[in-house]
């Protein structure tokens, strides 16, 4: 099964900002009870967010998550999906239909309200690994 992880799950993970700690829970579990996937445009996102971050941090972190997930692709016929769909945020709607395409069974997000009108399930960190256990 492969599942792509939304750019604040990846941060949550990171900055350590999960108290219950779904992030780790969801990435340390990548390759092992699903196939993970992200874009490169979360790549170049997260890159941005983390670039006050220790360069090399940021690097080894970069360089885990290109090894550790299925890199996909964002075609010109995601972006036309997603601006003919009915979700209002066009950067959460490039991603659905870029992993619709990519055949990913959900999204993993905690925010699902941006993933209204989604063509895929999305779920929270929390409900995806009670999904998978």
């Amino acid at each position: 099964m492969k599942v792509l992880i939304d750019t604040n799950v990846l941060l949550d993970f990171f900055f350590k900002r999960d108290p219950k700690r779904y992030a780790k829970d969801v990435i340390t579990r990548v390759g092992t009870d699903f196939i993970g996937a992200i874009t490169v445009s979360q790549v170049k996102d997260v890159f941005y967010i983390l670039r006050k971050e220790e360069k090399q941090l940021v690097i080894d972190y970069i360089t885990t998550l290109t090894n550790l997930f299925e890199v996909i692709d964002v075609k010109k016929l995601d972006l036309t999906r997603a601006l003919k769909s009915e979700m209002e945020d066009i950067e959460d709607a490039i991603l659905a239909f870029a992993a619709s395409r990519n055949k990913c069974m959900f999204i993993v997000s905690r925010n699902i309200k941006d993933f209204a009108n989604a063509p895929i399930k999305v779920l929270s960190p929390e409900e995806f690994l009670k999904q998978i256990s």
